[in-house]
């Protein structure tokens, strides 16, 4: 049974997607055996909309760059979700027109249980 922190910290999770009334469509492509003892994408093709914020933030501290201006950032994006979404490692996700390829998932704890999802994203485009 989930706890009191588990649950607020959801609570909160659940807060700041909904701060961005925003979702992504999932395209999730079922793995299948190859022959060899491995996987490969080539199952069913599932696709689907999930509530979620896509941010960029700061991949790094800023530095000297040798152009005018002198200094850049390095922007990552990742995504943040409710603990039960359904997105994966290595499905594609399109939010507000752009295209991306889902990094490693993780799975936050606190409490006994999983607080969010969050992923890497990984531009997909061109």
């Amino acid at each position: 049974m989930s706890g009191f922190i588990l649950s607020k910290a959801r609570m909160g999770i659940r807060q700041i997607i909904d701060a961005d009334k925003d979702s992504a469509v999932v395209t999730h492509t079922e793995l299948v055996d190859n022959g060899r003892g491995a996987t490969k994408p080539g199952g069913s093709v599932l696709t689907y909309s999930v509530s979620c914020r896509v941010s960029y933030e700061s991949g790094g501290v800023w530095k000297n760059q040798p152009w005018v201006g002198g200094l850049s950032t390095n922007f990552t994006a990742y995504v943040l979700a409710e603990h039960d979404a359904q997105i994966r490692e290595n499905d594609l996700l399109e939010w507000r027109g752009k295209k991306f390829r889902v990094l490693k998932v993780s799975y936050p704890q606190a409490d006994g249980g999983a607080v969010c999802l969050q992923a890497g994203l990984q531009n997909a485009e061109g």
